[in-house]
């Protein structure tokens, strides 16, 4: 995905969730951040509130 659309917030937001499901932390909070960096969603930005917190 990241391939075709490099610059979609949501292309990191669903590798995030990818990453996230598949228990790793940190891959998922760099996935999150990048998708930030590209455009704020609010969605995205509670994920990455939640596994800062260890939620």
């Amino acid at each position: 995905m990241q391939k075709y659309y490099p610059n979609d917030p949501n292309t990191y937001d669903c590798l995030g969730d990818l990453y996230s499901a598949r228990g790793d932390k940190p891959k998922a909070i760099e996935s999150f951040r990048k998708g930030l960096s590209l455009g704020d969603m609010k969605e995205t930005r509670d994920k990455l509130e939640a596994l800062l917190s260890g939620k």
